[in-house]
């Protein structure tokens, strides 16, 4: 028992040290700021933990917390003239959707800190999509969170500080560690900004909280903060 309340301690230790913000933008990008910047419509995932669950057993995506999240952050990106983004894009063809979101949420995820972001090679699949389409430069919203309902879960968790849950995401062959307080909710956002002409990122930053992910005004306050440094000074 005590052996695995370490573990739980620790690993919520090393998220909380890496889930810091690593805001990146590229140099040119500095010189000749972009407001008007094309978005991809957002990449979400919310999962839904109902029991208490070992650390290596799979979490179940929720569909409805996943679509309802997916609608606001639409809907918000399209009704909110006030972010620097330009027309929200959607991608037609579902295969190349679905294959920009597995290359694209690995480095999304996967990036450790702002050396490796600015090194950072665009797959080839989005390398390909933006110039098929004429697209200098393209934003890209990734969402993930975790939630919960009361009860059991509540009860066994209450009895620490606070859950970890580990969970592989798709990332740069690296383990995910995300905090679960004692609400057992977090919510991720992380943003980015693809370089047709260089064939690297030119602007990521990310955020999180321990909000639910799919409540309206956790996803508008964590896209106003990911946009609101955007472009840099």
């Amino acid at each position: 028992m005590k052996k695995t309340t370490l573990l739980l301690m620790a690993m919520t230790a090393m998220l909380l040290t890496s889930c810091s913000s690593i805001r990146y933008c590229s140099d040119d990008l500095k010189a000749t700021p972009r407001t008007d910047i094309p978005m991809l419509e957002p990449y979400t995932s919310i999962k839904y933990l109902t029991t208490m669950r070992k650390s290596d057993e799979s979490i179940p995506m929720s569909d409805s917390l996943t679509n309802c999240a997916y609608a606001e952050m639409v809907q918000t990106l399209r009704n909110d003239s006030q972010l620097p983004v330009g027309d929200m894009i959607h991608v037609d063809n579902d295969t190349v959707r679905d294959l920009i979101d597995y290359a694209m949420s690995r480095i999304a995820w996967g990036i450790p800190n702002k050396k490796v972001a600015s090194q950072i090679e665009l797959p080839d699949v989005l390398q390909q999509y933006m110039e098929d389409n004429d697209l200098p430069y393209l934003m890209l919203i990734f969402h993930q969170g975790f939630d919960s309902s009361t009860g059991k879960l509540f009860a066994e968790a209450g009895k620490s500080l606070g859950l970890a849950v580990v969970t592989a995401v798709a990332t740069l062959g690296t383990i995910s560690v995300f905090p679960l307080p004692i609400s057992v909710c977090c919510s991720y956002m992380t943003l980015l900004v693809a370089d047709r002409d260089r064939g690297t990122l030119a602007y990521y930053d990310r955020v999180g909280s321990s909000d639910r992910p799919a409540s309206p005004s956790t996803l508008n306050r964590q896209m106003k903060q990911l946009l609101k440094h955007y472009p840099e000074e």
